[in-house]
């Protein structure tokens, strides 16, 4: 047993003298002395002497006023401890197993290293789902944390909506900037604090978002974050904007941003299938052909209700109904691949067409040669090249 006088006790986070802290882990029997401060205990504070999950006291391990009883984080030291042969009580309390270990598997899936830095407790968590453990090998279940550390069970938990935003397409000549919300709330305890906020990616030079350094987010509540799009010029604005927080889990969070800046809209958006890939030949028995077709748009709304049709003289017919969002870029579509097995030899002849707003003709035609099987001993490949069909080749 350790004694301290006045002036050597410890002090919590808030000041006040630990001196009713009266056994950690209770590995050397329940203290009977109010004001003396068990070895175990000791060792912690020495490990974590700023953190306020000390204010627990005897509760930052124990199911109660120390002895037996320990909730999760209390029996995973223990058993850390008496594994390693009950020597070296800071090495159990540091060992990796017990600092990035999760003990009060709360939401926030916070190790029980960053729950102590940001002061809350590693092994208790909110509601009726906490665990005791005793020496006998019984536990508990279905307890509530005591009422000293209910403000400070868990830390804080970013939740960020939406993370993809499509500002649409935008005429230059009418319209200037555009502004979108991003709401990011605080579903966790303890006060969130967003460290940054900037825009990345290749072409993210066209999104602004205000400076929200330092900004806090006390429990339950959200700000409103304005992110704007200004388009620079007749292109699709692709990039992101990456919030940094004091967060327990995903601390950096990014809103996936698009959007695209035409020198005049289109009133019919006009879709043409730029390519239909598929095999210039192939033997029957060569693994399936893929079939993938390139499609390209004007500069116009996107449209929903779009339907492809390819099909082939044998044996393939596909209808495939999608919206087309590409906002005037390309947009690949990947269908069902065409088994070789039960091809016939000869011409296979391909054709692709939609329906979009625009009535022009969009049909594409293409050809695979259909080969005899390759001798047994001999092993084919079928490269894909994109934009240009595959090559073949057999060894």
């Amino acid at each position: 047993m350790i004694f301290y006088s006045d002036s050597n006790v410890r002090k919590s986070r808030s000041g006040t003298p630990l001196t009713q802290l009266v056994c950690f882990l209770g590995l050397l029997g329940s203290c009977e002395t109010v004001g003396a401060l068990p070895e175990y205990f000791n060792n912690w504070l020495d490990e974590y002497p700023t953190s306020a999950a000390a204010d627990a006291g005897c509760n930052v391990c124990h199911s109660s006023g120390g002895g037996d009883g320990w909730n999760r984080y209390g029996w995973d030291i223990r058993e850390e401890f008496i594994r390693t042969g009950r020597i070296d009580m800071i090495a159990a309390i540091l060992s990796n197993a017990v600092e990035q270990g999760d003990s009060d598997m709360d939401f926030t899936g916070a190790s029980n290293a960053l729950e102590i830095l940001q002061g809350t407790q590693p092994g208790w968590t909110v509601g009726l789902n906490n665990d005791f453990y005793f020496k006998d090998g019984s536990i508990v279940g279905g307890n509530s944390a005591p009422a000293q550390v209910l403000d400070d069970l868990d830390p804080p938990v970013i939740a960020v909506t939406p993370t993809i935003l499509d500002f649409g397409s935008f005429d230059l000549n009418q319209t200037a900037a555009v502004n979108a919300q991003v709401v990011i709330e605080n579903l966790g305890q303890q006060m969130l604090v967003l460290n940054n906020t900037e825009v990345c990616g290749s072409t993210g030079s066209e999104y602004s978002v205000p400076d929200l350094q330092n900004t806090e987010i006390t429990a339950g509540n959200n700000v409103s974050w304005t992110i704007t799009y200004t388009p620079d010029g007749e292109a699709v604005d692709s990039g992101c904007v990456k919030i940094d927080s004091s967060a327990a889990a995903n601390s950096e969070i990014e809103v996936a941003v698009t959007g695209h800046g035409c020198d005049g809209l289109d009133v019919q958006l006009d879709i043409d299938i730029e390519a239909l890939v598929v095999p210039d030949s192939v033997r029957i028995g060569d693994p399936d052909i893929p079939v993938t077709v390139q499609l390209q748009s004007t500069c116009s709304e996107p449209e929903t209700g779009v339907m492809l049709v390819v099909q082939n003289n044998q044996s393939y017919d596909e209808h495939v109904l999608f919206d087309f969002m590409a906002l005037a870029g390309t947009q690949i579509v990947a269908l069902p691949h065409l088994a070789t097995e039960g091809l016939v030899e000869g011409e296979l002849m391909w054709t692709a067409d939609l329906t979009d707003q625009n009535p022009d003709s969009d049909l594409v035609a293409v050809t695979t040669n259909v080969q005899a099987p390759a001798p047994a001993d001999t092993f084919c490949v079928v490269i894909p090249i994109p934009g240009s069909g595959t090559v073949s080749f057999c060894l």
